[in-house]
């Protein structure tokens, strides 16, 4: 089972690029850094994880990382 496919299913609802935001998110990494890492702009990480809290319907980053951790 892939670590996203879990119940909360966040495979299905996040995009592939979504779900390599949310592994570094998870990590404590901040837009500017995760930005580094996957060679975006810090824009597109910022509106990539804006995107994951509307889909998701959590208010903020780290409410995202917990439920990403969910079984």
């Amino acid at each position: 089972m892939d670590l996203y496919e879990d119940a909360t299913g966040l495979h299905t609802r996040l995009t592939d690029a979504e779900l390599e935001v949310l592994k570094w998110v998870r990590a404590g990494r901040t837009n500017r850094e995760i930005a580094r890492i996957l060679c975006k702009s810090e824009f597109t990480v910022k509106t990539q994880v804006q995107q994951m809290l509307a889909k998701t319907g959590v208010d903020n980053r780290l409410q995202l990382a917990l439920l990403a951790q969910q079984p």
